[in-house]
């Protein structure tokens, strides 16, 4: 499924909850029941600031946040540390605390995916992350078929990011 034109309709998006659904309506047909994009821009002073357009069960994403997660999510630390997508059964060997993410994940439904890093123009970071709830290898050959599609949508949710929060064009 490379329908260029369904990725370019990211880039006619003018609200927040726009770009949300369309996301949300191209990784289903993708074949994925949850994603999840996030940005952060290192600031000059203070805090990082973070955009988050999840697609992700909201039960996880309050779970998520109460444990702090974000600090041994070790698809997060793939995503600052390295440009090439990972399927989550790639993570082998984790700490305890990323195993607890991991596998806490799997019970809100979120049992196989793929994440894409992303950067931006001077100080974007971003992710791009899908996912089923199914552990089967068939799953994960699904993940590898969609690999360069998932890939290509990363590019696109993120340029669309860039043109609808951070007004860039």
């Amino acid at each position: 499924m490379t329908d260029l034109a369904l990725f370019e309709s990211l880039l006619s998006c003018n609200t927040v909850e726009e770009l949300h659904a369309k996301t949300s309506a191209i990784t289903q047909r993708m074949g994925f029941e949850h994603f999840l994009y996030g940005m952060q821009l290192q600031t000059k002073s203070g805090p990082p600031w973070q955009f988050i357009l999840s697609g992700y069960p909201e039960d996880w994403v309050k779970h998520y946040s109460d444990a702090g997660y974000q600090n041994v999510d070790p698809v997060v630390k793939h995503c600052i540390q390295n440009v090439i997508p990972v399927v989550w059964d790639d993570f082998v060997s984790l700490r305890p605390a990323a195993k607890k993410v991991m596998d806490e994940a799997k019970d809100f439904g979120l049992a196989t995916g793929m994440s894409c890093p992303l950067r931006g123009f001077g100080n974007e970071q971003a992710l791009l992350s899908v996912a089923i709830d199914r552990t089967t290898r068939a799953a994960r050959q699904d993940m590898f078929h969609e690999l360069g599609n998932v890939q290509l949508l990363a590019n696109y949710v993120h340029e669309a990011v860039r043109k609808v929060v951070l007004k860039k064009t």
